[in-house]
Order: structure tokens, then C-alpha cells, then sequence
């Protein structure tokens, strides 16, 4: 059997360490919440191009943007439509219909998601924080 020496187990050494950092810088590395929120704003800007859209009950998509970390979704509606709207409800199927695509960007941009309804005599809005949607999620799995 042949003895290694000590020349021959640093560079055995040497050999592991570096093998083991290159595995290591080669992970992929998990995107900055910046690259979420980008990454939101590009989403936005796709949902925009398609309004104004009409949706159910008369009510009209009138754009969808971002900013300040949120998403924003602007709906015009009826002042008769607008009192019927039940904000617990709306807010539980605003979460509910959102794709886990977009969930997850929200919640790893750590950004909000707004609806504001709009009618000629009144408004309202609902505002969905991170922690909610990723309640959501974690419900899910």
C-alpha cells in the first residue's frame, strides 16, 4: 500500500476545496426582491394594454400599473354597484383567482396589490399586503 505525503494530501486538500467552491459559486442565486418588483411592473404593463376592458356587472378595468410597490388595478363601476360591493368577499377572491406566479413575485418583491373601484359619487379599495397572499400560498402546500 502506498503512504501519501504530506505534499500529495495538500494538494488533495487544495483539489476539494476548490472543487467545492466552484460548486458552491455555481448555485443559482435567489433573485433581490428589486427583480420581483421589476419583474411586477413588466406584468402590469401587459394587463394595461388590454383596458380599458369590461368586465362583469358593468364594471370597467380601466388600467392596471405599478408603483410604489404596488400593483394597482383601477376599476370603474356604477354608483349603484359600488354600494353592493362586499370588501371581505372581494378581497378573499381577489387572492383566491390570483395565479401562484403572480403570488410569489408579490410576496418576493415584498409588494402590495391594490384594487381601486371607482363611480361617479364614490370609491373604494382594497389593499392586500405581502403576509395575506403568502398565507394564501403556504394553504396550498
Amino acid at each position: 500500500m502506498r503512504t501519501m505525503n504530506i505534499k500529495n494530501i495538500f494538494l488533495y486538500a487544495c483539489a476539494i476545496a476548490l472543487f467545492m467552491g466552484m460548486a458552491v459559486s455555481c448555485k443559482k442565486k435567489e433573485p433581490q426582491p428589486a427583480e420581483y418588483a421589476k419583474s411586477i411592473a413588466e406584468i402590469a404593463a401587459q394587463y394595461n394594454k388590454k383596458c380599458p376592458k369590461e368586465e362583469a356587472n358593468g364594471t370597467k378595468l380601466e388600467s392596471v400599473t405599478f408603483a410604489n410597490n404596488t400593483m394597482i388595478f383601477r376599476l370603474s363601476l356604477s354608483d349603484q354597484a359600488i354600494v353592493t360591493i362586499n370588501l371581505d368577499n372581494t378581497r378573499d377572491s381577489i387572492i383566491n383567482s390570483m395565479s401562484d406566479k403572480l403570488k410569489k413575485f408579490l410576496v418576493k418583491g415584498k409588494c402590495n396589490i391594490e384594487y381601486k373601484y371607482i363611480s361617479p359619487n364614490d370609491s373604494s379599495s382594497i389593499t392586500i399586503v405581502p403576509n395575506e397572499i403568502a398565507n394564501s400560498l403556504s394553504k396550498k402546500n
